[in-house]
């Protein structure tokens, strides 16, 4: 299933490249060093008896305007939400994880059981170092072994965070006033 697409900026992928290597097999391809690169979002959906089993969850729809598409996908092809029976992810990255929520940052496939290698889970939410390689899906080295991600764990860095009101008094005048409005059109 489509999740979309990222545009990434060609640093992030051939940065760190050997540019007189590079540009020759680049160009072999028609491929300009200095265009975006379009990343395409695929999403394996797994039918095994009554389960069905998502295997990450797209980006979701507030990453960027060209992904966050799988949920129109899977509707598309008559599953709800609530069908999805396991999540399996990949590993921690938002293209990968992000769609877990809806526009109300509730869980979107909320009948799921929800899992994570424990490798990954230890290091990104508990802040552990990493017990052995981290690769993403194309095999690259993305933490190595003893790696400790900066902040602590997820409870650590989220105790860090201060809320304060985060509507503006405009929202709350406006509020009131469509209120009034509403309650005008049913005396």
């Amino acid at each position: 299933f489509s999740d979309g697409h990222l545009v990434l900026p060609p640093e992030f992928v051939f940065g760190p490249m050997p540019k007189d290597q590079l540009t020759p097999i680049l160009a072999r391809h028609g491929i300009s060093p200095d265009d975006p690169i379009r990343s395409v979002l695929n999403i394996t959906l797994l039918r095994d008896g009554d389960n069905l089993i998502l295997f990450d969850t797209g980006s979701g729809p507030s990453f960027q305007q060209t992904a966050g598409e799988l949920a129109a996908a899977l509707d598309a092809a008559g599953i709800a939400p609530e069908d999805i029976t396991h999540v399996i992810f990949t590993h921690g990255h938002p293209d990968h994880l992000w769609g877990v929520l809806d526009d109300f940052d509730d869980p979107y496939f909320y009948e799921a059981q929800h899992m994570m290698g424990r490798v990954e889970w230890d290091y990104w939410y508990n802040g552990k170092q990493a017990s052995e390689d981290i690769q993403n899906n194309g095999g690259i080295v993305i933490v190595q072994k003893g790696e400790l991600r900066e902040g602590g764990s997820y409870l650590d860095r989220m105790s860090k965070v201060t809320v304060w009101n985060s509507f503006m008094d405009e929202h709350n005048y406006l509020t009131r006033k469509w209120n009034e409005f509403m309650s005008a059109l049913t005396k």
